[in-house]
This record gives structure tokens, C-alpha cells and sequence, in this order.
């Protein structure tokens, strides 16, 4: 990814931070843009643009610090009942970010970019290029980057259990078979590893955010700076916050996974059935020309 401007401190602060131990996967809840722009006199889609601005950063700070993935809360499914004016506002703020992203060859080539979320409530418009962008980074390994859109964390939880609901229907798996290994397992269809970090700004509460992903291990760093205002300096205090706590609250994870081969194929199933409808809304597969 692109070099960061770095001043001598903060340089040096990572690089103390890279003697420990760097966490593999950060979720930020990106919150604070609306309230950003009435303390400072602006329209409520300026703060937004601000927040875009700031997310564009954060993949590099992280990229830079050594983090593998991360994995953002872009847009609630809550956030549709906002008024249709807003809402519009950021559906064309999601759709310009993803042609810039599009048309960025060093991401394009490094960083894999997956949406997580309800694809039902996707916007029509937005699939195709959401699809495109899906579909030519997932080979990708220098840095993954989870965008959470038209996400919640109870509505993740009620697709897994109807997943596997439908599985023993059709015969593909036994109740035998279900268990909170596979249930886990047939939640993260797009290979997310575990949170180790979730940073949250602007509020103290998590806002059904990641209620499964991140219930077993992960440090929760909250921070009292709107999104807009978050820098790589506060990014370097959350892992130093995440260092200092990590070891009181880990779990041990070192537990022999118990996988029947049934349940392995009925995941494999799930996981095909998940690419074969993104790659239905590839935009190249329509004709559509997306640049």
C-alpha cells in the first residue's frame, strides 16, 4: 500500500509497538460523522465526505502497523430509516468511493475488498460494481479490508441459523451436525479471521456490530473523537490499549475443532451458492463496462 507520512514520533511509536504483538484483525464502528459536521457548521453530507476521507487513510495506517485485516461498519440496516435525502447522499458517496477504489490499481492488486451484510438490501444500482470489485480482488492477500453495508449483527446471527435451518430441511446436513462450531463457521462464508481489536468512536456502545465475530476474544477500544477527527496517532494508542489487555481477557482457542464431512460440505455449499449470486451481479458478466 501507498507510504503514510509519518513524523519521527509516531514512527517510532510503531515501531516500539512492533516489538509485541500486532493485532491480525481491527473493526472500527465508524461513528461520529453527522455530529462532526453540526459542531462545525456543516451540511450532514460534508461530515460524511470527512469520514469517507478518513476511512481512505485508515487501510494504509494499518497496512503500515502491520494489520491484516479490517473490517469496517460502514452502513446499519438501521441507517435506511434515516430521511430519503441522506440516505441518497451516501448511497452516491458509496458509489463514487467504489470507482475510486475501481480505479486504483495499487488496492486493486493488493488489497481484497469484501462486503459483508444483507445483499437482499443492497441498492439494484450498486451490486454490480459492489460484484465487480468483490469478484477481482478476492485472490488478493496483502491486506483485506470487510466493509459492513446494510449490516446487523442479529440479522447475521438470523441468516445462520435459517442457513442451517434449510441444510437439515433439504436433507444436506442432521441435526447431529449442528452445532455452535458450524454455526459459526457458516457465518464467516467469506474467510474472516477473528476480531482481535474493535475500536468503536464517538459513543460507548457497540450498535449490534460484529455480536458474533466479536464475543470471544476481542479488545474493545472505545474512543470520545468523532470518525472525522480519528488519526494513525489515535489508531497507535488503540494498539498499544490492545497490547496492555489482550492477555487478560484472550481466551484459549487451542481446542480441537470437531468437523464432521458432511457439515464441511453443506459449507461448501453455502459458500458457492454466496459467489455463484455475486458473480451473477458482476458488472463485466452483464456487459455493463464499469472502468
Amino acid at each position: 500500500m501507498m507510504a503514510a507520512s509519518e513524523t519521527l514520533l509516531e514512527k517510532l511509536f510503531r515501531k516500539i509497538l512492533q516489538q509485541g504483538s500486532i493485532p491480525n484483525h481491527v473493526a472500527l464502528i465508524l461513528d461520529g460523522n453527522r455530529r462532526y459536521a453540526r459542531e462545525n457548521n456543516m451540511q450532514t453530507i460534508e461530515g460524511h465526505r470527512k469520514g469517507k476521507n478518513t476511512f481512505k487513510k485508515l487501510v494504509n495506517w494499518n497496512a503500515i502497523c502491520g494489520v491484516k485485516e479490517v473490517t469496517v461498519f460502514a452502513f446499519s440496516i438501521q441507517n435506511f430509516n434515516r430521511s430519503t435525502q441522506e440516505v441518497n447522499d451516501l448511497m452516491a458517496l458509496f458509489r463514487s468511493t467504489i470507482h475510486e477504489i475501481l480505479g486504483n490499481k495499487e488496492i486493486m492488486t493488493n488489497g481484497r475488498v469484501q462486503f459483508i451484510g444483507n445483499w437482499p438490501l443492497f441498492p439494484k444500482d450498486l451490486k454490480p460494481l459492489i460484484s465487480k470489485l468483490m469478484v477481482d480482488t478476492r485472490n488478493n492477500t496483502k491486506i483485506t479490508v470487510n466493509i459492513a453495508f446494510a449490516y446487523a449483527g442479529r440479522d447475521e446471527i438470523t441468516s445462520g441459523v435459517k442457513n442451517l435451518l434449510h441444510g437439515v430441511a433439504n436433507k444436506a446436513l442432521t441435526l447431529s451436525n449442528v452445532n455452535e462450531d458450524l454455526l459459526d463457521k457458516s457465518l464467516q462464508l467469506y474467510s474472516m479471521s477473528p476480531v482481535d481489536l474493535l475500536i468503536r468512536t464517538g459513543e460507548c456502545r457497540l450498535s449490534d456490530f460484529l455480536a458474533w465475530g466479536s464475543s470471544d476474544h476481542a479488545v474493545i477500544c472505545f474512543r470520545d473523537e468523532y470518525w472525522p477527527s480519528f488519526t494513525y496517532w489515535g489508531l497507535l494508542e488503540c494498539v498499544f490499549y490492545y497490547q496492555a489487555n489482550k492477555f487478560r481477557i484472550q481466551q484459549d482457542f487451542q481446542e480441537e475443532e470437531k468437523n464432521y464431512q458432511q457439515s464441511w460440505k453443506f459449507l461448501s455449499m453455502l459458500k458457492k451458492g454466496l459467489w455463484k449470486t455475486v458473480e451473477n451481479h458482476d458488472e463485466r458478466q452483464r456487459n455493463f463496462g464499469v472502468q
